[in-house]
């Protein structure tokens, strides 16, 4: 699971893999802005086919909340 988020997330950031951490933030990364958040939302929904609520986004916060909040649905 982890591999799959960080290629989306390398996709869709265009950044390389080995700079994804656990800490990983959007003030971290410029091209994590607004837009490419709801693309990212909807690749890791498409991707994993899971439903992700508004309180789910708001609460990524960072690479490890996504991947626990991911969890809690596979």
């Amino acid at each position: 699971m982890e591999e799959r988020l960080k290629s989306i997330m390398v996709d869709i950031l265009d950044i390389p893999m080995d700079t994804i951490n656990d800490e990983l933030k959007p003030a971290d990364v410029t091209s994590w802005d607004s837009l490419n958040n709801l693309r990212l939302v909807t690749a890791i929904e498409e991707e994993f086919k899971v439903k992700l609520t508004m309180d789910d986004i708001k609460a990524m916060v960072n690479f490890s909340q996504i991947k626990r909040i991911l969890l809690r649905y596979l």
